[in-house]
């Protein structure tokens, strides 16, 4: 329906009706087309503002009428729907209501088949904040127009968040699903400019999809689609991830997690293993590593590895590692005064401006004689070594406690950083120890490595080994010390303490190797 209204009406001006009629709720949105002989453009600008949607000046012909009618009606529809919800206002796309009214609707094309995919845009917020709102808007609209350009017949294109755009087809069609993600993939090396300015900026693109089941309503083969997005990557080499059972098990679990660490249940529950480190030459326990654990009341067992890396990613790993610390410091009194603790760090504590200082207290405040505590550095944390990092490293080795390079051997090593940072220990990586039986160049390396380990003043220790010969041969090329499956996995402190016991060795006690 649409009012027709003539401004020359002489009981009422078009402008007083226009204002009831907007004031009321049942009239307010239906389009509202003034006729009239003024032309004055004044005349216009208030009619226009009191809601009018279209000003027809006399004489008109009947073709013009029905056009501009029409026009009229279109406008007030696309302004409806966004006023309710239905379409997005910058991409004039439809909203998740929007979508979902357009499935349901569809729901009697007479075909079951369904697939959505949905697209997330990985850095809009970098976007926005490197380049501006308007940049992030440029964004947007760009894929929303390539989305419409991709969008096969009878396809649906929606944005159902901020940053997810979907598309629904009534396809099963993985070959078809293929094709659309190819293209898409090609977003990402679609450089875009920022208006106004000399900055370019690329989109990332992560895709998921799901693929509607007997059972599955609308929403679930939705949120199924958003679902895969979280096991999705982006870039030139991403991969189209399909939702999967597998796969809402691993986001589950996932979400369990992220619950854990907020709630703080995680660090409650964590809990403190131990893998023995032992002298090459004797046999006896001279260290151990610390190692951490969870068992989660929801969850069960949860290896570190993957508890990590996701307090890592949420921006706990803060937390999570001063608890480390506080669980060993809380055992170290139970340890013989001559072994040495080793703790793992990960490089983004070693960013912190605090980390040090905040250590070095907690270490003060549990009494700790930080020469037994050694602090292990992967490669990875020496190679990003910037300046924070490194004043970090300078003041833990100020305050006593012992720097190891860890995972030597994997990567780019780099012996420059044995010279350049106070490093007592060398970890070589279970890399170079399971060649060592069988590979004479290994054999060399490491003997060259034991050379300078003796003009520097480092120690070395070999991570990983697992057999006999392989303890001999190290033993032989006169490693230092040894840690792996063949001296013991990791073990609570009172079994590490069972296990090992003390025997006098060349007139002197010392905590050895027990093998029974």
């Amino acid at each position: 329906s649409v009012f027709v209204i003539d401004f020359s009406l002489e009981d009422s001006t078009a402008i007083e009706l226009i204002n009831t009629l907007q004031q009321t709720p049942s009239y307010a949105f239906v389009p509202k087309v003034v006729i009239t002989g003024h032309r004055d453009h004044l005349t216009e600008d208030l009619v226009i503002q009191a809601g009018a949607s279209e000003y027809i000046t006399k004489p008109f012909n009947r073709m013009t009428f029905a056009s501009r009618i029409r026009a009229s009606h279109t406008d007030q529809k696309l302004t409806n729907e966004i006023s309710s919800g239905l379409l997005d206002h910058l991409t004039n796309l439809p909203t998740y209501q929007g979508f979902m009214n357009c499935l349901e609707e569809s729901e009697d094309s007479g075909s079951d088949a369904l697939s959505v995919m949905v697209f997330e845009v990985v850095n809009l917020n970098v976007i926005n904040t490197m380049s501006g709102y308007e940049a992030g808007d440029q964004t947007l609209i760009y894929i929303a127009r390539r989305l419409q350009e991709l969008k096969p017949e009878c396809g649906i294109i929606a944005r159902i968040s901020s940053t997810l755009f979907s598309l629904a087809v009534r396809s099963t069609d993985r070959t078809l699903l293929g094709e659309i993600f190819s293209e898409i993939k090609q977003l990402s090396r679609a450089k875009q400019q920022v208006a106004g300015g000399s900055r370019f900026f690329f989109p990332q693109i992560k895709v998921g999809v799901a693929i509607r089941g007997e059972s599955d309503s609308l929403e679930n083969v939705i949120n199924n689609a958003v679902a895969a997005t979280f096991l999705a990557t982006s870039g030139p080499f991403a991969e189209l991830s399909f939702f999967s059972e597998d796969a809402s098990k691993r986001m589950s679990r996932t979400f369990e997690i992220g619950n854990a660490l907020h709630s703080g249940d995680l660090v409650r529950e964590m809990f403190m293993q131990y893998q023995p480190q032992v002298d090459l030459s004797t046999g006896a326990l001279i260290g151990v590593e610390a190692l951490v654990r969870w068992k989660s009341a929801v969850l069960g067992g949860v290896p570190p590895s993957e508890f990590l890396l996701i307090a890592e990613k949420k921006g706990y790993m803060d937390e999570v590692g001063m608890r480390i610390f506080e669980l060993v410091f809380s055992d170290i009194r139970q340890f013989p005064k001559s072994l040495r603790i080793a703790i793992n760090i990960c490089p983004k504590q070693l960013q912190q401006n605090d980390f040090a200082r905040s250590l070095c207290r907690l270490a003060d405040r549990y009494k700790i004689d930080c020469s037994r505590i050694e602090i292990e550095l992967t490669e990875t944390s020496a190679l990003q070594m910037s300046e924070v990092a490194r004043s970090n490293i300078v003041q833990l080795a100020e305050h006593g406690f012992q720097l190891v390079l860890d995972d030597f051997g994997v990567g780019y090593s780099n012996l420059d950083y044995l010279l350049t940072l106070p490093i007592s220990k060398l970890k070589l990586d279970r890399s170079f120890v399971s060649r060592v039986s069988h590979c004479r160049t290994t054999q060399n390396i490491l003997r060259s490595l034991v050379m300078l380990a003796r003009a520097e003043g480092f120690t070395l220790l070999a991570e990983g080994v697992e057999s006999e010969k392989e303890h001999q041969i190290l033993r032989k090329i006169n490693i230092h010390a040894g840690q792996g499956y063949h001296y013991g996995r990791a073990q609570a402190i009172q079994d590490i303490l069972k296990n090992y016991k003390a025997k006098s060795v060349s007139g002197s006690q010392s905590v050895l190797f027990d093998p029974r």
